[in-house]
């Protein structure tokens, strides 16, 4: 069967990366069809004419294709949040599989196919790759491949940056049936902590399998939006169980595994170790 993946990126006056972040979705190569959603939010930097300059080469046969084929949509229109952008996004995605990156990030040469082999040979619905982070530059300043993440301990909210890594959003894929399971009308009224309203609710159905690979990477830079992080975690505690003992314990207990033990061990049947030759 022709797998169809579903990537969305919603974007508001992000020209500066824009362009490799797109590079990096249509230049996938496999045997899969991509569905391109750039719902943007009335941009006036370019980014707009950027996007529509690459549905009108894909249209026209402009642009080489290395995969079964690419549908690129562009929405723009007015939007109160990114949130509101990807349920516009997610409400027409027709893929097997669904992801949404942010403008300045990029997914890695590949990606696809590795995240292709998780998704035909563990029973996944919902999978994040190794953590990664480059510099504005493209060069490398973090990598983590995560030990476990808990459903229980994302459930209580220790996945939060401060004890324990956040969940990375450009590195996560995930099915219908997890996207199935959103409420859109609370998601879309999150100002930023709408990507863990997702986990959080994926969680209560679903493990987040790891890959032992990175499948994108986050670009750090001085333009980045830099958001308040006491109306972050207001938000993101109105989501999370309230924190108890046994958690504080569990997630104590996770850190030390995750800077004790090697990160190859396979701990858990939820880590997927690709052959070299995906």
């Amino acid at each position: 069967m022709n797998k169809i993946f579903s990537i969305i990126t919603p974007v508001k006056n992000g020209i500066l990366f824009f362009k490799d972040c797109i590079d990096s979705i249509v230049t996938q190569q496999g045997d899969f069809f991509i569905e391109y959603l750039i719902i943007d939010g009335l941009s006036t930097d370019g980014s707009l004419e950027l996007a529509l300059s690459y549905q009108n080469r894909i249209a026209n046969n402009e642009l080489p294709i290395f995969c079964n084929g690419i549908d690129i949509q562009v929405i723009s229109k007015k939007d109160n949040s990114m949130y509101e952008a990807l349920v516009n996004g997610f409400r027409q995605s027709k893929g097997d599989v669904i992801a949404y990156i942010n403008s300045d990030d990029m997914y890695l040469p590949d990606a696809f196919n590795k995240v292709m082999f998780c998704f035909d040979n563990y029973p996944v619905d919902w999978v994040m790759g190794k953590i990664r982070t480059v510099n504005s530059s493209l060069e490398m300043v973090h990598q983590l491949l995560p030990y476990n993440y808990d459903n229980y301990l994302i459930k209580h909210g220790h996945f939060n940056g401060v004890l324990l890594p956040f969940i990375q959003q450009e590195n996560v894929f995930f099915t219908k049936n997890c996207l199935n399971l959103i409420d859109y009308t609370i998601f879309e009224k999150y100002k930023l902590a709408g990507d863990f309203y997702l986990w959080f609710t994926f969680s209560k159905s679903y493990n987040l399998w790891i890959a032992d690979v990175s499948f994108a990477q986050a670009r750090m830079h001085e333009n980045r939006l830099s958001h308040d992080k006491r109306l972050y975690f207001n938000e993101f505690k109105n989501i999370a169980k309230p924190k108890n003992l046994r958690s504080y314990i569990k997630a104590a207990f996770w850190l030390g595994l995750q800077h004790l033990l090697p990160l190859k061990i396979n701990w858990k049947k939820k880590v997927i170790n690709l052959p070299q030759d995906i």
